[in-house]
């Protein structure tokens, strides 16, 4: 019953011990997660040191060694009695109260590796030992999953607390702690991607440890199919997916073509009836699958779990994979995911499926969110350029595109290009040309076309023209003529209503094709000057009609590009498209012009991208997935050029049209980048609600784990900033660190963040490492011009906080485009004069971006407007200080701002105290603003962070002049005191910020922003 050893390298955290420290304020503490999540050791570690007040508490420890808990009675006795199991056979409620009483001092005992309780006899002993603790025994579970006991009714009464996955998952820091205790230092991309894979599993990170250690190539160890993955597989297969029912493996493997689950794709993959029951009974087993925030219905698989789930799928059914991926795909197409229908189409090498699905839907997949999934299966193309269908190699880039695989993407549009430049296999009478340099190579396309055939809906005689329902294809340069019958968007899969289907804007493919989604009108979303959803032809371009591939008798069939048969109605094929036609196949150039901005914003350059939108933008024909297309590269590119003004209005008219046309990716991404954009400008709580608006919308459609989200963490995490909610601030950017690890301007855009909340937490050094770490890991990788300038302006901040004024004005100077953030720059610059004593320039460099501006972003004309003050207070200009005081206030009152006078110390209380009731209308922020206790006015802070003993305001006056050359008895006279008076405080100065002599008091008063 002795408390066991901690396990070697165990790595003490003490912010778990802080949790079960809390936590014996109750009867019952439950610690429930699945396998090697570090349970035992991280009680061990908390029972070695628990007090409970001043006393010692006894602390015994018991395993269960039964299935079913049955010996979990008679070893929390023997564990009350001290070990004495002759008189256990107390089996009265009474006799039981009468005992825990006689205790004379606490008790705690940790109960071990319970992996079930279902035995009658130990749920009521363990009811009866909660109900009587009465302060004097408190009861730990380790589970893996929750036991049948009443957990509702403790939660209400107080009396259970809980740990779960969230609690004991390792942080970033942690992780690298924990790999430190191995001998294993990892850059911060690896070290991100590894925390991504592992989502702070401990058994993950101890196992990556030990297969890293050593290696002349840590990073190569995260590579699927090495020592590490069969580790990984080994102990989940053993400890997790082998204890589990047949049936339930069963259904586990099945969906372990999908990346993440909900109710209908469940229903549709294993043809089951119950796939919400099935989830939240997972769920509840701790299967390593979790159920994501929002409205959708949502779960996933942990990455590792799923990882290993298709492994043994390919393993020990591998006929099973393609039929599985083709329900998938069906799924998908019929909610509106078009993206996922593609992959799984391409995955169970349905290529008629993949390329109809691009044709149809690739505005939405070529200008949707990006991913980054190595542990996430990737198709496999046909062998051999012969057999390469130009079309089908598009819907490859798209999949190497949509994970951000620049090279791959790059490869398959050559072979794209090549294919369509081949001759003519057999001349037909339908023609069309394209031709296209590679995207890769230049990025530019052009193309021209004319096409006639059937159309691609509706029946009778007529003409088609761009967005209509009538014969004919749109796009390109099209007419047509002749008799058809509408077959467009009549894919079908299996079955899957309820609660399975996403709902909300986007109606889905089902929807356009004249169906109706569960719950929504088949017309919610009918763009303007469109007949109807359900004659929606392939998106744009010069489209000519093909030989499709010959039906199952033999016999050839021509037929539109819309009129393919459906996934599920036509025999798998491992023949690419182009193998079995009978002509030319050509490609949709306004296809191409889209792929090549696409691969040009994936290489980082924004300004290609613009050059490469000259070839999407013609006016001549377009429909609104093309113009949400447009819209969408247009103001991300103008976003990272850091043109903020420029970039709101396309990126909100890609919103709407991506919403009117039900365009999943393109909603998310649209709102994702506008929650940025407003972020920048200032605007806190329209950044607010569109960064809610994305997350909300991603998780209806299941898009969980997209980069883009981790842009939204970070503009989430800004504003919180601004608005002193430093912890969800910080929560939010590990977040979306995790989303992080192929991106370099998300990962510097993360660190210039976290380093202005360790800043104005006066931890000047912290954040200086913070943006030192987030350079030496850019290892040479260009930044977009926007990243690149709030990267500079940043260290230039910190730089005048620790008295570099020189550093900072070069790197105002030459850090980055000038013409980028020029009211940050110029704020920058104005707080440079202000230490310098030059209060002239200062108020001339800060007035010009005092005043709202459509072209200044708010957080700048809040802190210019404060700057003016300042500088208005030392020139004895009672107006420009009021004058400043108020746009700031007005501002700040607004949206919420508090860290721009937060940042300021005690200069800008002062001024809030002094001035504030001066103004014409009464502020309520300034008196909060001017009472409360910020870190940086406050005083000076202890190793741990803490403060160690505020300044005084007298102190803090004399600490301002300590910073010139005035002696002690020119203060005193100055401040009207004795020298005496003046020594006494210059004492209490150093002693608080322990600091020996006066530079050295400066220098930390500086560091804290005590001046």
């Amino acid at each position: 019953m002795a408390v066991p050893d901690l396990p070697p390298g165990y790595v003490l955290r003490e912010r778990v011990v802080a949790q079960l420290d809390a936590a014996v304020r109750a009867p019952l503490t439950l610690v429930t997660a699945p396998a090697g999540w570090g349970k035992t050791a991280a009680l061990v570690a908390w029972a070695r040191t628990v007090r409970i007040g001043d006393e010692m508490p006894v602390v015994r420890w018991v395993t269960s060694h039964s299935p079913d808990g049955a010996d979990v009675p008679g070893r929390l006795r023997g564990a009350l009695s001290a070990g004495d199991t002759s008189d256990l056979k107390a089996d009265s409620d009474d006799e039981l109260a009468r005992a825990v009483d006689s205790l004379d001092r606490p008790h705690i005992v940790v109960v071990d590796d319970v992996r079930e309780i279902s035995d009658p006899a130990a749920l009521s002993e363990l009811e009866s030992l909660v109900r009587h603790g009465m302060g004097r025994l408190h009861l730990v579970l380790s589970c893996r999953r929750d036991p049948a006991l009443p957990l509702y009714r403790w939660r209400v009464n107080g009396s259970l607390t809980e740990m779960r996955t969230t609690d004991l998952s390792l942080t970033i820091t942690e992780t690298a702690q924990l790999l430190a205790a191995h001998d294993v230092v990892l850059p911060g991309s690896t070290l991100y991607a590894l925390h991504s894979m592992t989502e702070g599993w401990p058994a993950g990170v101890r196992l990556a440890a030990m297969a890293m250690r050593g290696h002349p190539e840590p990073e190569r160890v995260l590579d699927d199919g090495g020592a590490y993955s069969t580790a990984v597989g080994d102990f989940l297969t053993g400890e997790v997916i082998e204890t589990l029912p047949a049936d339930t493996r069963r259904l586990l493997f099945d969906t372990a073509v999908a990346t993440r689950l909900n109710a209908g794709l469940v229903e549709a993959i294993t043809g089951r009836d119950d796939g919400a029951r099935v989830l939240a009974e997972l769920k509840g087993s701790n299967a390593f699958l979790t159920r994501n925030a929002g409205p959708g219905g949502w779960y996933r698989f942990h990455p590792l779990f799923a990882r290993t789930l298709h492994s043994e799928l390919l393993r020990r059914n591998p006929e099973r994979v393609a039929e599985l991926h083709r329900r998938a795909a069906a799924w998908h197409a019929t909610y509106g995911i078009p993206a996922e229908a593609m992959r799984h189409a391409l995955l169970a090498e349905d290529w008629p499926g993949a390329v109809e699905t691009l044709e149809r839907h690739w505005p939405d997949i070529v200008g949707g969110v990006r991913y980054d999934r190595p542990h996430e299966a990737a198709p496999h193309a046909p062998a051999g350029d012969e057999h390469t269908d130009p079309r089908l190699a598009l819907a490859f880039a798209a999949e190497r595109l949509r994970v951000g695989d620049l090279e791959g993407t790059r490869d398959f549009l050559r072979r794209s290009n090549r294919a369509s430049d081949a001759p003519d296999p057999a001349p037909t009478t339908t023609t069309a040309t394209t031709s296209a340099t590679s995207g890769a190579a230049t990025g530019t396309t052009s193309g021209t076309g004319t096409a006639s055939g059937n159309g691609t809906s509706g029946n009778g005689t007529g003409t088609g023209t761009a967005g209509s329902a009538g014969n004919g294809t749109s796009g390109g340069t099209a007419s047509g003529t002749g008799t058809g019958d509408a077959a467009a968007g009549r894919r079908e899969g299996p079955a899957a209503t309820g609660p399975g289907a996403p709902t909300g804007s986007a109606a889905g493919l089902t929807a356009r094709a004249g169906q109706s989604a569960p719950g929504m009108p088949a017309a919610q979303h009918t763009p303007a000057g469109s007949a109807a959803p359900a004659a929606r032809p392939t998106s744009g371009g010069a489209t000519a009609v093909m030989t499709a591939p010959a039906p199952a008798t033999g016999q050839p069939a021509t037929t539109s590009a819309t009129d393919q048969p459906a996934a599920t109605t036509q025999p798998p094929t491992s023949e690419p498209p182009a193998a079995a036609a009978k002509g030319p196949v050509r490609v949709n150039a306004r296809m191409i012009a889209g792929f090549a901005a696409a691969e040009a914003w994936l290489s980082g350059d924004p300004r290609r991208t613009l050059t490469a939108l000259g070839d999407l933008n013609r006016p001549d024909e377009q429909n609104d997935e093309i113009r949400a297309l447009s819209m969408l590269d247009e103001g991300e590119a103008r976003l990272r050029l850091g043109e903020l003004a420029a970039a709101g209005a396309p990126l909100h008219g890609a919103l709407v049209l991506a919403q009117r046309t039900g365009m999943a990716q393109a909603q998310v991404c649209a709102a994702a980048q506008l929650s940025v954009l407003e972020a920048a400008r200032g605007r806190l709580r329209a950044s607010a609600r569109l960064g809610r608006q994305a997350l909300v919308t991603a998780d209806r459609f299941g898009i969980t784990d997209a980069t883009d989200l981790g842009w939204v963490r970070m503009a989430l995490a800004s504003v919180y900033g601004e608005w002193d909610r430093i912890a969800e601030a910080d929560r939010l950017l590990d977040e979306g660190l995790d989303l992080a690890a192929g991106d370099p301007d998300l990962l510097v855009a993360i660190a210039t963040v976290r380093a202005k909340l360790r800043h104005g937490a006066g931890r000047l050094a912290a954040a200086l490492e913070v943006l030192h770490t987030a350079r030496r890991e850019l290892g040479g990788a260009a930044l977009a011009p926007s990243v690149e300038r709030a990267l500079a302006l940043t260290e230039a901040e910190l730089r005048i906080s620790g008295g570099d004024l020189g550093a900072a004005r070069r790197l105002v100077a030459t850090g980055g485009d000038p013409d980028v953030y020029p009211g940050w720059a110029a704020c920058v610059d104005a707080s440079a004069a202000l230490v310098e004593g030059k209060a002239a320039a200062a108020a001339s460099t800060a007035q010009q971006f005092a005043t709202p501006s459509v072209d200044t972003a708010l957080t700048w004309t809040v802190h210019a407007a404060i700057l003016t003050s300042l500088a208005g207070r030392a020139l004895g200009d009672r107006n420009r200080v009021l004058r400043g005081l108020e746009v700031a206030l007005d501002i700040a009152e607004e949206e919420s701002f508090r860290r721009p006078f937060l940042v300021g110390g005690h200069p800008v209380r002062d001024l809030l105290a002094n001035f504030a009731p001066l103004l014409p209308v009464y502020h309520p922020l300034a008196a909060e603003l001017a009472a409360g206790s910020s870190p940086l006015a406050g005083g000076g802070r202890g190793a741990d962070g803490s403060l160690v003993e505020p300044l005084t305001e007298r102190e803090l006056t004399v600490l301002r002049y300590l910073q010139g050359t005035m002696s002690n008895l020119e203060i005193a006279s100055t401040l009207y005191v004795s020298v005496n008076t003046v020594k006494t405080h210059v004492k209490n100065i150093y002693r608080k910020l322990h600091a020996g002599r006066r530079r050295e008091a400066v220098e930390r008063a500086r560091e804290l922003r005590l001046l």
